[in-house]
Order: C-alpha cells, then structure tokens, then sequence
C-alpha cells in the first residue's frame, strides 16, 4: 500500500516499539555507563541548542520529557539524545535512526536507502562514538576502550536488558596512526522491546530539502 502523506510524516505499516520499556532500558544504560566511565549529562545534536544539562538530575527528567513530547509527533524520527563521558559519547536514537524520503519529482516515498517502505527497519540504536568534533561529526574510539564498551553490555549489570550490541573497526591507515578506529551500536530487538506491529507515524522529508507533499499535490 502506498504510503499517506499527513505534513510532515509518512504513514506506513511497520514494527513498532514500547516506548515505556525503551525509555527504562536507555536510562539503566546511561547510568551504568556513567558509573563506570564518568559523570555525564544529556545535550541534542543541535548545535543552536547544545546546553548540557547534569545526569541524572535534571538530566534524566528532561530526557523523558524530550523523548515523550517526540513521540507525541512522530513514531519514527532520527533525533537524538547525546551523552559525553570519559572518551565516549552515547548517541542515542529512542525513535529509531531512520526516516522516509519522498522523491519531489515521482511522489514516491522510500527509506533513506532508496528502499521500500516495508524494509523501514525503526529499532531504537544507540550509538558509541568518540568525541565530538570541531565540523560536528563524532569521532572513533580505541580498540581498548570498546572493549570494555562490550563487556559491559553483555555484564551482568546490563545482561538481562538483552541488548544487541554490533562493532565495527575501520581499517585505514589514519585509524591505526591515531590508535582511534572502532564504533558500535547498540540496539534494542524487536522481539524484545517491540509492540507488535501498526501504522506508524514517520517523520518524511522531501528528496529536494524541503517537506514532503501531501498524496496528490505532486507536480
């Protein structure tokens, strides 16, 4: 079934999630992590409003509070949370790190991949990188520090959230140079987290920068 437009969102037929179950499962994490690599706080990616305000208080409240008022809008959105610590930074994607495209020219809407709407894959991730850096992008950690990035999520003090947790390592020479080469995700399954499956309220932007036009307005 073709997607409906409704402003900003695409409405499409899609694994859903929980958010009350998402939203304890991200909170024991940050704790967890703050306890073991430093204090952190909670800011947005958005450099006009980069505040960081202590976790867990007010942190934590305010968090909540982000993540609820967004869900009230959207479903599905790719807008996070950030957390700095002791040389990492949790990125963290609640509503899913995912959105829908539609072409300006065709109407058709897509993931950001070029894909069906039906492979809209919406998992709650939460992102492990290195510092923020001066252009905005998130840099890589060491080998050494993953490591214990990946330990700690399968411990026993997060063991039971039944966390997915897939690494990469970046093979180049600046990598090796730097000692700085690995990122990860970490995610929270469907079969787990999830609340079966329904229409989905999905934030849609347009292929030309602008928002996506409602069924039927296309040129």
């Amino acid at each position: 079934m073709k997607p409906t437009i409704v402003g900003q969102s695409a409405i499409i037929m899609g694994p859903k999630y929980d958010l009350r179950k998402t939203l304890a499962a991200y909170e024991r994490l940050v704790d967890v992590f703050a306890g073991r690599f430093g204090a952190t706080s909670v800011t947005t990616a958005r450099a006009e409003a980069r505040r960081r305000f202590p976790w867990p208080e007010p942190g934590k409240a305010l968090a909540r509070q982000i993540w609820t008022q967004l869900r009230e809008i959207h479903d599905v959105v790719d807008e996070p949370l950030l957390h700095p610590m002791g040389g990492i930074v949790l990125k963290a994607y609640l509503l899913g790190k995912t959105w829908c495209v539609q072409d300006a020219a065709t109407g058709a809407v897509t993931t950001p991949d070029g894909d069906d709407v039906s492979l809209l894959d919406p998992v709650p991730t939460i992102c492990v990188y290195g510092g923020l850096q001066a252009d905005g992008s998130h840099g890589l950690v060491s080998g050494d520090l993953m490591d214990e990035v990946g330990l700690l999520v399968g411990g026993p003090s997060l063991r039971d959230l039944r966390l997915d947790f897939d690494r990469t390592t970046i093979n180049v020479p600046a990598s090796a140079a730097s000692g700085l080469s690995d990122h990860a995700f970490i995610t929270l399954p469907h079969a787990v987290y999830g609340a079966g499956r329904d229409w989905l309220n999905v934030r849609c932007v347009s292929s030309d920068g602008g928002d996506p036009e409602p069924d039927g307005l296309q040129n």
